[in-house]
């Protein structure tokens, strides 16, 4: 029996997740990282994405997107596809490379988007990668604090936006709410984690 489509919301706000099969790695190289980002710069613009946020772990990534188009499935399976042909290409591999159907929560208030921007700025810590949010390089938080350059698909304005008219204080308060109160995962997440690396 096929499964039944996923509600999309034109404008909607959208907590993408999807992992490789059997916790293979997603990514062995620099290239792959710089592949997948690329590739979501082409489907941001061909779908009309506003992406709010990324993480590249090493089995899965995170993504926060405001679609203004039902279109979610459709660059999702875009994102992933061409990925999974190139990464395949490259490293002489046959099968899926992305494993089940990709997680997508449905965002529905600005606490929320809050929430999920917190939990994707500190999946590296989860997983023991880095000890802080600021010391992961595949991720957008640091360009969001304006500590890196942005790719130019990341709307970086639009999480500011969320906090403050004033992108500087914007920028602390977002800081403030990612690294606070580190001994707890954010509530809304418990049952849809994707922990790990």
């Amino acid at each position: 029996m096929p499964r039944p489509p996923r509600e999309e919301v034109p404008g909607g706000f959208f907590h993408i997740a999807a992992r490789a099969v059997d916790g293979a790695d997603v990514f062995h190289e620099v290239h792959d990282r710089l592949s997948l980002l690329a590739l979501l710069h082409g489907v941001a613009q061909r779908y009309g994405w506003r992406c709010q946020a990324y993480c590249l772990m090493c089995t899965h990534f995170h993504l926060i997107v405001q679609t203004m188009k039902p279109t979610l499935a459709r660059g999702m399976q875009a994102l992933c596809g061409v990925y999974g042909l190139r990464f395949n290409k490259r490293y002489e591999r046959r099968g899926h490379l992305f494993g089940s159907r990709y997680m997508s929560v449905a965002i529905t208030s600005d606490a929320h988007l809050l929430e999920a921007h917190r939990y994707v700025a500190r999946n590296p810590v989860r997983a023991g990668l880095c000890s802080q949010p600021g010391d992961w390089r595949w991720g957008s938080y640091r360009a969001i604090l304006d500590l890196e350059g942005a790719f130019s698909f990341l709307d970086v304005g639009g999480v500011l936006r969320l906090l403050d008219d004033r992108p500087a204080v914007a920028r602390e308060l977002f800081r403030r709410h990612v690294e606070a109160d580190r001994s707890k995962p954010p509530a809304p997440y418990k049952l849809a984690r994707m922990d790990g690396v």
